[in-house]
């Protein structure tokens, strides 16, 4: 059960510091920790920068350090492990040794860690409310203002159809006048 554990919720260095609790682990064992290792460490990297609304980048050093990986070559074998295994995704920058993170996968929670859990849960779901309300006034707003440009517009086109027409009846009435003129001045004489 303790091995087992170790793979939920724990580390490649909380092995070493206490290899006796365990079972002894195979290479590709030991392998499979370190990838989890470096997942753990990249979502508690995550999760920092998030808050910060910063980008997450993990040090090759710190983590050659953490999984006791002793060159560059082997860690980024590990790295793209994770990555294969869909444990986290991210970019490499070998030319600054650094890994920068996009997501990770979700860790199996303690039981002592429900609570902040369930709270974290709980802001994130007063967050999406007040986004979601922000939106919706956001929608009512753009609304009322199409309504109101709409409008607006109607009424322009509907003067201007006026005021066409005033033109219109007051030109056929110009030519009217000026038709009446001529028709007089010709001598027409009504019987």
């Amino acid at each position: 059960m303790a091995t087992m554990n170790l793979f939920a919720y724990d580390d490649y260095p909380t092995y070493i510091k206490q290899k006796a609790n365990y079972i002894a682990l195979t290479p590709p064992m030991i392998q499979k920790l370190k990838m989890i290792t470096i997942a753990s460490e990249a979502d508690v990297s995550r999760e920092k920068n998030l808050a910060k609304n910063t980008s997450s980048a993990l040090q090759y050093d710190a983590l050659m350090k953490c999984i006791d990986i002793g060159n560059v070559t082997e860690l980024e074998k590990v790295i793209i492990g994770c990555m294969s295994q869909g444990l986290m995704t991210g970019k490499l920058d070998q030319k600054n040794k650094l890994v920068y993170v996009q997501s990770t996968y979700g860790r199996d929670v303690k039981e002592d860690q429900f609570n902040a859990l369930i709270a974290k849960l709980e802001d994130w779901d007063k967050n999406l409310q007040a986004a979601g309300l922000m939106l919706q006034d956001n929608v009512i707003d753009k609304c009322k203002k199409s309504i109101v440009d709409n409008a607006k517009e109607h009424k322009d086109i509907f003067e201007t159809q006026n005021d066409v027409k005033a033109v219109i009846v007051a030109k056929q009435a110009q030519e009217q006048e000026q038709m009446g003129a001529k028709m007089g001045g010709m001598g027409f004489m009504k019987h």
